[in-house]
């Protein structure tokens, strides 16, 4: 008989050895915070779910489901990106992306209780520090602000869905339909908003002026790789002063381009893809949103901050007056909060193209 504790065992032993505070959490569930709440507890009991009228006054509308901290917590811990992130490449025997990131968790989120912002965009930043005998001044970053501040407004941001009564009576497909659908919806949105904006209230990286561009394969890199071209933007932005990250940069792009890139081999056939040539890279976020044959590198947490109004966080109402909803016993059902997405050190990206070619 084999002495050698099985897979499932050692994984108990470590789970058990492990102080309580260390104990990952579960991410932050919209469904089951609404589950909770006085208001589904009030559709539940007042038999409107078996009856064709409209849904109590009470129950159409819920305020902070989830709390903004809890909101920030989801987007970070959530995958919006990639639904089917890469494992293990069964070619070269290595983790071809272990743990894809997504944009809306990499960028820095500000509560705040007011639903309009003063902005003081920063032109220019030189840091600097240095020692000094008593008496003397300490050193002054040189700064360059914007003589005219802009004004932010937070947006109402969000998704709706139609549903049937029959689903909201069964408590199980309300917690998978809201965080699957409704949370799935936002977090889909406020990614593609973050890079190419889809509301006044999000302008977007691609379309802000002032972020650094490079072509692979310009002037003087005929032969270059794609991942030549990436580690080129690297440099560019760590030469702006982006280098600070402890989770390195972030390179934003296609799953296609992603898939391109990862594939190229070298003139002996070797792949490119490895961790000598992806150490400058902290973060890979692959997104539909991105156009094909272009990457955007930079620092999404320096770059860009991410106004969520609180303590409103992202709540949850429902509403059978649509169209013909109430012959049809079914409702809307909507998830929305109040944000505004502000790039504020555009020359914090570079925007790669011509990859995958």
């Amino acid at each position: 008989m084999s002495l050698t504790p099985s897979a499932a065992a050692i994984t108990d032993a470590v789970r058990r050895a492990m102080p309580p505070s260390s104990t990952p959490s579960a991410p932050p569930s919209l469904g089951r915070a609404y589950l909770a709440s006085a208001e589904y507890r009030l559709l539940r009991t007042s038999g409107w779910l078996h009856r064709a009228s409209p849904p109590p006054m009470e129950a159409r509308g819920t305020e902070g489901v989830l709390s903004v901290r809890e909101l920030i917590s989801a987007l970070r811990l959530r995958s919006f990106a990639d639904l089917n992130p890469f494992s293990i490449d069964p070619k070269t025997g290595v983790s071809a992306l272990a743990q894809p990131s997504l944009l809306p968790g990499l960028v820095e989120t500000i509560p705040t209780t007011r639903n309009q912002v003063e902005l003081a965009g920063e032109l220019t930043e030189s840091p600097v520090a240095s020692s000094v005998d008593d008496g003397t001044a300490l050193p002054e970053p040189a700064l360059a602000f914007n003589p005219t501040p802009l004004l932010g407004q937070l947006k109402r941001f969000g998704a709706a869905w139609p549903v049937t009564k029959a689903l909201l009576d069964s408590a199980g497909e309300v917690e998978a339909f809201l965080d699957e659908r409704l949370l799935l919806s936002v977090g889909v949105g406020l990614e593609a908003g973050i890079l190419s904006g889809n509301t006044s209230a999000m302008t977007g990286i691609l379309n802000t002026p002032g972020v650094g561009v490079i072509t692979k394969g310009d002037a003087g890199h005929a032969t270059e790789y794609d991942l030549d071209a990436i580690l080129r933007a690297v440099a560019a932005v760590h030469d702006q002063g982006w280098y600070t990250n402890p989770n390195g940069l972030a390179a934003i792009i296609h799953p296609d381009t992603l898939r391109l890139v990862r594939e190229q081999r070298d003139s002996a056939g070797a792949y490119l893809w490895n961790a000598e040539n992806l150490a400058s890279v902290g973060s890979w976020a692959p997104s539909r949103f991105m156009p094909t044959g272009q990457a955007l590198v930079g620092d999404p947490f320096a770059g860009v901050a991410l106004y969520l109004k609180q303590p409103d966080g992202l709540s949850v109402e429902m509403s059978a007056s649509h169209q013909d909803f109430l012959t049809r016993d079914e409702v809307m059902m909507a998830a929305y909060m109040r944000c505004y997405c502000w790039v504020r050190r555009p020359d914090a990206f570079v925007l790669v193209s011509g990859l995958g070619a």
